[in-house]
C-alpha cells in the first residue's frame, strides 16, 4: 500500500492514497451487495471528509509493504509525525463513533415521520464507516512504514510554508501526475 503524507494549504497533516477508489466484490448476496453499493455512493459524497476514512479502511486489511511518501523537510522526524497522525486520527473516529451513537436514539424518533428512516441510515452508514476506519487505523500503526522523500511534495510543502498557492497550482498537478491521483485539489486546497 503506498500512502503520501504531506501539508495541505493550511499547514493540517493530509494523507492520500492511488487506491482511493474501491470496487463493490461481486460474489456477495443481493442484500450485501445492494448495502454496499449504498455505502460506497455514501462514501462518494463529501471528498475530503471521508477521503482520510477510505484509506483508513483499506488499511484494515493491509498485510503487506506500506511505502509512505512525504517530504524531504520533515525527515528527521516523519516516523514521529505519522505516528502522533494516527493516535489523533484513531482519537477523533472515536470521537465520531460516540456521539453518533448517542444520536442512534434519537434518529429512531424520525420513524414516526411518514417516509423511510433517512436519518437512521445515514447514521449507521457513519457508524460502520468510521468502525472500519478505526480499525484500520489500529493495523496501520502496528505496520512499520517505509518512508521515501519526494522532491515534488517538498516544493508544495515550501509553497505552502511560503504562502504562495495562487501561482503554485501546478505543484498540484505534478503531484496527481506523480502519483496517479484524482481529484487532489479538493483536499490540498480546501476553501
Amino acid at each position: 500500500m503506498n500512502l503520501i503524507f504531506t501539508h495541505d494549504s493550511r499547514g493540517r497533516w493530509v494523507v492520500l492514497s492511488p487506491e482511493m477508489a474501491e470496487l463493490i466484490p461481486k460474489h456477495l448476496s443481493w442484500p450485501k451487495r445492494l448495502w454496499a453499493k449504498a455505502q460506497a455512493r455514501f462514501l462518494s459524497l463529501p471528498f475530503r471528509f471521508l477521503s482520510e476514512d477510505k484509506i483508513f479502511i483499506r488499511g484494515s486489511r493491509e498485510k503487506g509493504p506500506l511505502v509512505v511518501y512525504h517530504s524531504s523537510l520533515q525527515s528527521a522526524k516523519i516516523d514521529l509525525h505519522w505516528r502522533h497522525f494516527l493516535r489523533r486520527r484513531k482519537i477523533r473516529r472515536i470521537f465520531y463513533l460516540l456521539a453518533e451513537i448517542l444520536f442512534l436514539p434519537v434518529s429512531g424518533l424520525a420513524a414516526f415521520l411518514p417516509g423511510p428512516n433517512v436519518f437512521f441510515g445515514v447514521l449507521a452508514l457513519l457508524i460502520i464507516t468510521h468502525w472500519q476506519a478505526c480499525s484500520g487505523l489500529r493495523q496501520l500503526s502496528r505496520l512499520h512504514p517505509h518512508f521515501e522523500a519526494r522532491e515534488s511534495l517538498t516544493n508544495w510543502e515550501k509553497a505552502v510554508q511560503k504562502g504562495k498557492l495562487d501561482a503554485e497550482t501546478p505543484l498540484v498537478e505534478q503531484i496527481e501526475s506523480e502519483f496517479g491521483l484524482e481529484r487532489v485539489r479538493k483536499i490540498l486546497l480546501p476553501g
